[in-house]
């Protein structure tokens, strides 16, 4: 798999290029031959893993988190920007962790990000070092819970200043809510953004869309969007989200969550993700996906969702949020082995 080491080094030096007839490099997109026959790796059923612990800041202990993004770190450690909520569930904010050996994770405090101007709540993110900066894409609600995708940036890691604007209203698959970015660099040397989308505030019907980006703030919607609706008759065909894209042996592969069931439009939006699974998908181009989980990788809490791969010591392990409560909100952050 291209591990978050590797990710840093695609991000500096760009996609594998091969030449053309006149020497110049082109970005290979993955329909060389390289592809391997079978797109789709096996499919497992896996075991749920272990919780993970997030320790105090002051006297506060985070029992509401709903996903985290996590990079290698100073002295062979790995640091986590985690989504955090308050006991009531009205707000959420970004918290900063760091780690030694990717269970245990100590805060950072004063580290994060909080509201700013139009930001009522922030959500889960990616964090990657970009031309000479850190940058944080997430997902920010306004006073109306209208959801859409903003940006950050960093000199730190630590202390973050929202950049002005945000993207996201302008498609109608998706024009009341916007969430979940994962941004990786493209086949095309692009910025590539994955999010869940959704006509409804309630987040109802979503689907999983793309977008580019020259700058990392200025995106333009993927003319085939939704590129990952929900299935026909699957374990996912009422709704699908939580993206997270990687490449690995000649292919590129998504995490993904989804559901197949009945909900109401007056319930909020953690009931109409109760039930939530995750599964897998592989392609050959980043656009076009195949549906790798005949039935979900596993089945823990209320709902099991945003899922994340991190290497740890060599070892690959699945990072997602689960939950208990009956209602399906907050959650905590739990991992399992990813065999792959």
């Amino acid at each position: 798999m291209v591990t978050p080491a590797a990710m840093l080094l695609l991000l500096a030096t760009g996609c594998e290029s091969k030449p053309t007839d006149d020497g110049t490099p082109t970005t290979d997109s993955g329909d060389s031959d390289t592809v391997p026959v079978d797109l789709c790796p096996e499919h497992v059923v896996l075991d749920p893993g272990e919780k993970v612990e997030f320790g105090l800041i002051g006297d506060h202990e985070w029992t509401k988190l709903t996903g985290m993004y996590a990079l290698p770190w100073q002295a062979g450690g790995w640091r986590a920007w985690v989504k955090a909520k308050n006991a009531s569930d009205d707000w959420a904010v970004v918290r900063v962790f760091d780690s030694v050996d990717g269970v245990t994770w100590d805060p950072r405090p004063p580290c994060g990000v909080e509201y700013d101007e139009w930001v009522a709540s922030v959500g889960t993110v990616t964090v990657l070092p970009w031309n000479q900066s850190w940058w944080m894409w997430l997902r920010a609600d306004d006073d109306e819970v209208h959801q859409r995708v903003a940006s950050a940036t960093s000199v730190d890691s630590c202390a973050w200043t929202m950049n002005p604007g945000y993207y996201g209203g302008d498609e109608d698959w998706a024009d009341d809510a916007m969430m979940a970015p994962h941004v990786i660099e493209g086949p095309d040397g692009l910025m590539w953004m994955y999010y869940r989308g959704s006509p409804d505030v309630n987040q109802m019907d979503s689907a999983i869309g793309l977008a580019t980006s020259p700058d990392g703030m200025t995106w333009t919607p993927h003319p085939e969007n939704p590129i990952f609706p929900p299935s026909d008759d699957g374990w996912d065909s009422s709704l699908v989200g939580g993206p997270h894209v990687w490449f690995e042996d000649g292919r590129w592969l998504m995490l993904y969550s989804g559901h197949d069931r009945e909900v109401d439009p007056t319930w909020d939006s953690q009931l109409v993700g109760k039930g939530k699974r995750m599964g897998l998908a592989a392609s050959t181009d980043a656009v076009h996906w195949t549906r790798c989980s005949p039935e979900p990788l596993f089945e823990r809490g209320t709902k099991d969702d945003n899922p994340f791969v991190l290497e740890v010591n060599g070892d690959p392990w699945l990072y997602y949020r689960t939950t208990d409560d009956e209602d399906a909100r907050g959650g905590q952050i739990w991992r399992t082995a990813w065999p792959h």
